[in-house]
């Protein structure tokens, strides 16, 4: 056993601020040397320090340094003077603990300490004393840690970040009605285990196709319950809901228990709902296994099930407390599948993010599905464009709506194909109405639709509609959550990453747009 992090360096360097934002993403315990020392002996540690002397101090200190190298399942930081002593350095080094140091100058660390009686060990010339310690200690800092990280002038989130990847995970910070994270990249299971500390009861609900892939959790001393729910939208259904409520009810499920979703982008809406709908909220974890679920439904805390009339007109805003990204899962998806979950990634291109139709351009499924790097760069792309809207417009009231690019012809094609055509494959054709309206409008230009048409065509991605009736089509589009009244609205863009609103447009302007799509 070995704390998951421990963090080093000198007063002022913002240990306790970083350990405590780490460990709070990662679900892990923050434990401080120097607060247990205070905590077990009852005063501070000046006091320790000015009443019974340095050297009685450090053998406190080694001694609760031995003590809590023996934790597992913790973010550890230790008091600057902590790692100096041979001792120390000894067990650092025999630790699989990853050890990180924080550096920081004098200029940047001032400001911070105020040189004060707090600091004992620079109550006589502390600037001096502070830089000599200084010297005299990061040569040592260096020789122990596995990770060096720069400090200076940089924001926590920065550093709580650089910290994470280093550790082989990217994390997004959502602010919604409860701020959450998303860590990219990370083993799923892993990520997991910290949550399922002091829950009596864990639900994981997943796709009835994938139960050979759902492994059973070790979630120590919590009970797991496993429900299967149909398939892809037809999963996503009241019938559904009302069977998982019962079985809820039936284990006993109480607010402090936990959902799981492991799934695509319907298995996430569908859980996620169920947790805001029993008991009026219950804590949830997304963990998509799709690209589409990753980058869209997992994000945004959108949650909710279809009804005759349309897709997700039933639902609740209700955050995950995270997302755990895992990109093992994409080697299940068929080349259908990644594709039109690339879709979403697509919309984010146009949008926001013009980076992202520059990596796409050219590249085929196959170009982007044997460059794991490419696709997680993408995927990280597509959710930092979801969560940095999302964060300034949690409930949809005006900015969200430029994530629906595409959806509202989208999601009528969607419900008149019954659900045949994928999600982002519905997208896809959306997103090329759309172009056509907006250049027929006098808001794009020709080159901008033919570079919508190019860069999904060469994913594989349908870009035109057939076999639609075009009466049932606009009905459909009239219910779109972003209507108002019987007025359609439509997120268009006039340039990449330039987005705007289109409220007045005439029957025969939808329908001249569509006659492009269905030619």
């Amino acid at each position: 056993m070995a704390p998951r992090i421990i963090l080093i360096g000198p007063m002022g360097s913002g240990k306790s601020t970083i350990g405590k934002s780490l460990a709070n993403k990662l679900s892990l315990e923050f434990r401080d040397t120097d607060s247990v020392i205070e905590q077990r002996e009852n005063k501070s540690v000046s006091q320790i320090f000015i009443e019974d002397g340095e050297d009685a101090f450090r053998a406190i200190e080694r001694e609760i340094l031995q003590q809590e190298l023996q934790a597992s399942d913790t973010v550890l930081a230790l008091g600057g003077g902590a790692p100096i002593s041979t001792e120390a350095q000894s067990a650092l080094a025999a630790t699989s603990s990853h050890v990180v140091y924080l550096d920081i100058s004098l200029a940047n660390v001032a400001p911070r300490i105020g040189f004060n009686r707090d600091r004992p060990l620079l109550l006589n010339n502390p600037r001096g004393q502070w830089q000599t310690l200084m010297e005299a200690r990061r040569p040592i800092y260096e020789a122990i840690a596995d990770t060096v990280v720069d400090v200076n002038k940089r924001s926590q989130s920065e550093i709580v970040a650089q910290i994470l990847e280093v550790l082989g995970m990217k994390s997004i910070d959502v602010r919604a009605e409860r701020n959450y994270s998303v860590l990219v990249d990370t083993p799923y299971l892993q990520a997991l285990a910290p949550h399922f500390k002091e829950r009596e009861r864990i639900a994981v609900i997943f796709s009835e196709s994938m139960k050979a892939s759902i492994p059973q959790i070790d979630a120590q001393d919590s009970e797991v319950f496993y429900f299967g729910i149909p398939d892809s939208e037809k999963g996503k259904s009241s019938e559904t809901l009302l069977r998982v409520w019962d079985w809820l009810g039936s284990a006993g499920f109480t607010r402090s228990d936990l959902i799981v979703a492991i799934g695509g982008g319907a298995v996430t809406d569908f859980a996620g709902f169920a947790a805001a709908s029993w008991l009026r909220g219950l804590d949830w974890i997304a963990v998509p296994t799709t690209v589409a679920g990753m980058v869209d439904a997992a994000v945004g805390g959108k949650t909710g099930i279809n009804s005759d009339f349309g897709k997700n007109l039933i639902g609740a805003f209700h955050s995950p407390i995270e997302v755990i990204i895992d990109p093992q899962w994409l080697s299940t998806l068929s080349d259908r599948d990644f594709a039109a979950g690339l879709a979403e990634v697509v919309k984010c291109g146009f949008i926001r993010d013009p980076q992202i139709l520059a990596l796409i351009a050219d590249k085929s499924i196959a170009n982007i599905r044997e460059s794991r790097e490419l696709t997680v760069d993408l995927i990280h792309r597509a959710i930092s464009v979801k969560a940095d809207v999302v964060s300034a417009d949690f409930k949809e009231s005006f900015e969200r709506e430029i994530l629906n690019y595409g959806h509202t012809f989208g999601h009528a094609v969607e419900l008149e194909s019954k659900y045949s055509l994928r999600h982002g494959e519905c997208v896809a054709i959306g997103m090329v109405y759309v172009a056509h309206l907006a250049h027929s409008l006098g808001l794009m230009n020709q080159e901008l639709v033919d570079q919508h048409v190019k860069v999904l065509s060469q994913l594989g991605l349908p870009v035109r509609y057939l076999e639609g009736d075009w009466l049932n089509l606009l009905a459909t589009m009239r219910v779109d959550k972003k209507s108002r009244g019987k007025q359609i609205r439509f997120v268009v863009i006039s340039e990449i990453a330039k987005t705007e609103r289109v409220e007045s447009v005439t029957d025969d302007q939808l329908l001249a747009a569509y006659e492009k799509v269905s030619q």
